[in-house]
């Protein structure tokens, strides 16, 4: 289950990282096509986003009712479909009713659940033969302080362990990268030694605004060696051609 304090953090975020989001959605557009489930949809940040950019049918899913009334009111058009999706659940996935699709995109949900693997199996099967698993996940293990305890992540990855867990649940690797590498030292102060439950909202406000200059500099360095999360661009198969 989803805890409250990561419902009120995703939502008072939300407000005010709009700049941040859209990075974030820039980094995994080029990826994504034809009919798409997004897992984790919250309020509908990167939905609205997708249903802009993307013409195929849209599902979203989360496992919290608040959330699920929200994109329902938000969405209401017949090629958007909203649905309850907990990864821990077979009987979810069940539910679905046979849908695949040629993009799933899963940005921040992964860390919450207790058996990753066996999620990223699901996921997979949920996809075509030429399908494409976008998945974002916070990154580092020493990075993890009090606020991924508060909102609920169960871990941070390095990127050998999820090469390894992908690989594991029958993906293939096209692509990992490190992303925001500028969001590391504020992640660090206000968890690890600050000891904060959350992110400052003034901060993240301070920020947001910062994003535009943020996103050229990392965009111009010629790889990435940092970030405050790792984006994996994945297919069904075995073999790991991983690069950037």
């Amino acid at each position: 289950m989803v805890s409250t304090d990561w419902l009120t953090f995703g939502l008072e975020t939300a407000s005010i990282s709009a700049d941040l989001a859209r990075w974030t959605y820039e980094e995994i557009r080029p990826f994504v096509k034809g009919d798409i489930l997004e897992v984790g949809s919250g309020t509908g940040t990167y939905s609205e986003m997708l249903y802009r950019d993307f013409a195929g049918r849209l599902f979203l899913t989360d496992i919290h009712p608040s959330y699920l009334a929200q994109l329902r009111n938000r969405f209401q058009n017949g090629r958007v479909v909203v649905r309850s999706l907990d990864l821990n659940s077979r009987e979810h996935f069940e539910a679905l009713g046979g849908h695949k699709f040629d993009t799933v995109v899963c940005m921040n949900v992964l860390e919450h659940v207790r058996n990753d693997v066996l999620s990223l199996s699901s996921l997979k099967r949920l996809l075509r033969p030429e399908g494409v698993l976008v998945l974002l996940v916070p990154a580092y293990g020493f990075l993890y302080n009090t606020i991924d305890r508060a909102i609920g992540h169960h871990r941070r990855y390095t990127k050998r362990e999820l090469i390894l867990k992908l690989n594991s649940a029958g993906f293939a690797i096209r692509r990992i990268f490190y992303y925001n590498m500028f969001g590391i030292l504020g992640w660090y102060v206000s968890g690890s030694i600050l000891r904060r439950p959350d992110v400052d909202r003034g901060a993240l406000s301070y920020f947001n605004r910062l994003v535009p200059i943020f996103r050229v500099v990392e965009r111009l360095v010629p790889f990435r060696p940092a970030g405050i999360s790792i984006i994996a661009i994945c297919t069904k198969g075995s073999d790991s051609g991983a690069c950037r």
